[in-house]
């Protein structure tokens, strides 16, 4: 049996082509790969080794559908992958591999006719993807061990490997197993790692980020930093001698943490010194406002306080946006992002499944200690990116005109909303209760007479025509409260009855 089986279910987000016929399975198991020594091979899918990393099939947005097919007559278990035209998909590592010290990757594939696919590691540090071409030989399984220099030599540091990217496919049906890093060398390393360094580098809400250093003969460290009073343990790896920012989160809100920093080499061998390292997280803001908005007028996608009207999930985008949902105060949900660039929230598997025709906000609330720019926007076959002011350290409740900013937009079309945040990859941010709304007309107090429309709805006067016109409002006692030429007005005012002069159109209105 495989040490390594992850049952993913077949995602099919957006099928894109047309996959081929189905492929029958290989007769047999690929080859049994050699014995090396445990530091000398980081496994990601074998029946050989112990796994260096568990890793979830990512689509891609591609239409590839992943199984895993056990070949008849054995326990062994093989990775099969049916791709459209896009011919694309990666395996999203659920830890960092550190192939430093690595030369080659295998990897054995079968398929019933030669074809050829690109596989590039996609690491932390980069200049640009590199890839290395996989030639498969026809109805037979093909073993391939490409040199990781081909990798490091094009700019990417391969102690930080977090995705293996499939490209450059077609559409077809293949079966993959038996893929790992390994080393080539026999040497027996027995010097341990010196020179050890960490200090706190930034705090924040759920994280904090350590700068690491050491140095060892292999070419290669793991750093591991331990709270044990609160179980924090967090490891990664980096190429020996230089600075690592190691990002340890998971954390608490508003705590105190005392880290021990330790750094090891693959081979085991241990620094005979340790680094404490001091911390404590931000205190996370107090829960928004709750929203006053009656839910008949309301299309939710995210609030506590409304029924959503669709499922989402946060799309893949090449983002380096972190979203974690988390509870603020009174029990009260949000998500917090971290590294925030920007975000796509994928609606129903990007399939429209509400109609925001009537609606005529979009809202949201938004939180964050360093956001300079904030813009969103509904994608609906089309984007338009809209500018948000927003107030650091306070929660800024927005609702966004939808006739101003997408005066385009097909509201029955809305699969995606995108939030896109500058500094970027530093800005960090509560995000909560979005939804599209509508005022509520039941209680308007004025008359709709030609172009003009006078009435009082969430606290405030509203008034729309068709043209620019001279609006003023006055409180009983004849005190002008609001005058603008306007076609549209939403003037805020506490609960009373006030006279409002719309062109030559002149109500009484009662604000509740």
């Amino acid at each position: 049996m495989k040490m390594f089986t992850l049952k993913h279910a077949a995602v099919a987000a957006m099928i894109c082509g047309t996959a081929t016929a189905a492929v029958a399975q290989p007769a047999s198991s690929a080859p049994v790969p050699p014995e090396f020594a445990a530091s000398k091979v980081l496994s990601i899918y074998s029946d050989a080794y112990e796994p260096a990393t568990t890793w979830r099939f990512g689509d891609w947005g591609s239409g590839t559908q992943y199984a895993e097919e056990a070949i008849a007559g054995t326990e062994d278990n093989v990775a099969k992958f049916t791709t459209t035209d896009l011919g694309y998909f990666g395996w999203e590592f659920d830890g960092d591999v550190n192939a430093a010290t690595m030369d080659k990757v295998h990897i054995d594939v079968y398929a019933d006719e030669a074809f050829t696919f690109s596989l590039i590691p996609i690491c932390h540090t980069q200049s640009s993807e590199v890839p290395q071409t996989v030639t498969v030989e026809t109805g037979k399984w093909t073993s391939v061990d490409l040199d990781l220099s081909v990798y490091s030599d094009g700019g990417a540091d391969l102690s930080g490997i977090f995705q293996l990217k499939f490209a450059n496919i077609g559409a077809r049906t293949f079966y993959v197993d038996n893929v790992y890093f390994y080393s080539t060398s026999t040497e027996v390393d027995t010097e341990a790692p010196k020179n050890l360094t960490a200090e706190l580098l930034s705090e924040s809400y759920y994280s904090v980020v350590l700068k690491c250093k050491a140095e060892d003969n292999s070419g290669a460290v793991t750093f591991t930093v331990k709270d044990e009073a609160n179980g924090v343990e967090v490891s990664q790896g980096a190429v020996s001698g230089a600075e690592l920012e190691l990002n340890v989160s998971g954390l608490e809100a508003g705590t105190d943490y005392n880290f021990t920093v330790s750094v090891s080499d693959l081979d085991g061998n241990v620094c005979e010194t340790t680094v404490p390292v001091s911390a404590s997280t931000l205190d996370a803001p107090e829960a928004a406002a709750v929203p006053a908005v009656d839910a008949d007028n309301v299309i939710s996608i995210y609030s506590d306080v409304y029924e959503p009207a669709t499922s989402f999930i946060f799309g893949n985008w090449s983002q380096t946006t972190a979203a974690t949902e988390v509870e603020l105060a009174d029990g009260d949900k949000a998500y917090y992002l971290d590294r925030f660039n920007y975000l796509g929230m994928e609606l129903n598997g990007n399939v429209a499944n509400f109609d925001a025709t009537d609606m005529e906000y979009l809202h949201i609330d938004i939180y964050s200690p360093n956001i300079t720019r904030f813009q969103i926007t509904p994608i609906w076959g089309s984007e338009a990116l809209y500018d948000v002011d927003v107030e650091q350290n306070e929660w800024n409740s927005v609702d966004v005109d939808l006739a101003v900013a997408y005066p385009n937009m097909d509201k029955t079309n809305i699969y995606q909303i995108k939030l896109q945040a500058e500094p970027g990859s530093q800005t960090v941010a509560f995000i909560d209760n979005i939804y599209f709304w509508k005022e509520d007309k039941s209680g308007v107090a004025g008359l709709e007479n030609g172009t003009i429309r006078v009435y009082a709805a969430n606290g405030m006067v509203c008034v729309d025509a068709d043209d620019v016109v001279d609006v003023h409002v006055y409180d009983l006692a004849g005190v002008e409260i609001y005058g603008e030429a306007v076609q549209s007005a939403r003037v805020e005012l506490s609960a009373g009855i006030y006279v409002v002069k719309a062109g030559d159109k002149v109500e009484k209105v009662i604000v509740k």
